[in-house]
C-alpha cells in the first residue's frame, strides 16, 4: 500500500492504525501529533484510525530545547 509521509512516498506491507504506525517508526507517541490527509486526528482516535491506500500523513514531533 502506497502513503504519501512528510511529503515522501512510503510501501506499508500490511494495513496499519495510527498507534501501530508511529510505534512501527520508533517514535514516543506522546511527542507527535498526526495529520491524516490534512486533518488532526486525535492520539484517543490512533488506535481505531487506519491508514488507507494513498492517505497523506504529516508527522509532526515536539522537541524543547534552548
Amino acid at each position: 500500500m502506497e502513503i504519501k509521509v512528510n511529503g515522501n512516498m512510503e510501501t506499508l506491507e500490511n494495513s496499519m492504525n495510527l498507534f501501530d504506525f508511529v510505534s512501527s517508526k520508533g517514535l514516543e507517541h506522546n511527542g507527535v501529533v498526526l495529520l491524516v490527509n490534512d486533518e488532526i486526528v486525535k492520539r484517543e482516535f490512533w488506535p481505531e484510525k487506519v491508514i488507507n491506500e494513498n492517505d497523506s500523513l504529516e508527522v509532526l514531533r515536539f522537541v524543547s530545547g534552548g
